[in-house]
């Protein structure tokens, strides 16, 4: 009797591990076999800009909510018209400036701005345009020699002329480091020098 109940429970066994062998077995090499729930294994995957049954506007990539900024976003006050460069200049204040703000303008400038602008701002870099020199001012000539902190603030930010804007490359304390290298590149180089030319404009400093 005990035998007969043994071999019944280790037939049952066989049969049971024969069932599941079957049907995990498949073809497919990549196939994982029988899942219990398989979608709690893999969720749905959705593209950003298709139709999603899973939110109110049936869109994956939703809208922001209303009156919100981008993290690290800081506000600037001044509008990319004449009128917000002229006032920039006029109140624009930069923080307080260090050797260390000068060393580290120093190496954005010869990241983002010497290939243009020339290792001493003389307008001397490397770029060509058809073959010609690149038409880049002087730091030095009379338009720039003492151009207020602020309108150089408000050009990295927005761009003039065919210079484009940096705010999306340069975040705002990087932007005052380069003004602050800019300040000094312009007394190394004319220390000393007499003015050959009257300055566009006497606000700054």
């Amino acid at each position: 009797m005990f035998n007969k109940m043994n071999n019944k429970k280790i037939l049952s066994l066989m049969v049971i591990g024969t069932m599941i062998s079957v049907v995990a077995c498949k073809n497919d090499p990549l196939s994982p076999g029988l899942e219990y729930m398989p979608d709690m294994y893999r969720s749905v995957a959705y593209e950003t800009y298709d139709r999603n049954p899973n939110v109110s506007d049936s869109m994956s990539a939703q809208s922001a909510p209303s009156n919100t900024i981008p993290r690290g976003f800081q506000p600037y006050a001044y509008p990319n018209t004449p009128e917000g460069y002229e006032a920039a200049g006029v109140n624009l204040v930069g923080p307080a400036v260090d050797e260390k703000m000068e060393n580290e303008g120093k190496e954005l400038y010869t990241k983002m701005c010497k290939h243009c602008h020339g290792e001493k701002g003389d307008g001397a870099g490397t770029i060509k345009v058809n073959g010609e020199a690149f038409p880049v001012p002087s730091y030095y000539d009379a338009a720039h020699i003492n151009l207020p902190d602020g309108k150089m603030f408000h050009t990295l930010t927005y761009g003039k002329g065919l210079m484009g804007g940096h705010a999306s490359q340069l975040s705002k304390d990087e932007r005052w480091k380069l003004v602050a290298y800019v300040n000094k590149l312009q007394r190394d180089n004319t220390a000393g020098a007499p003015s050959s030319a009257a300055p566009a404009d006497s606000t700054k400093k």
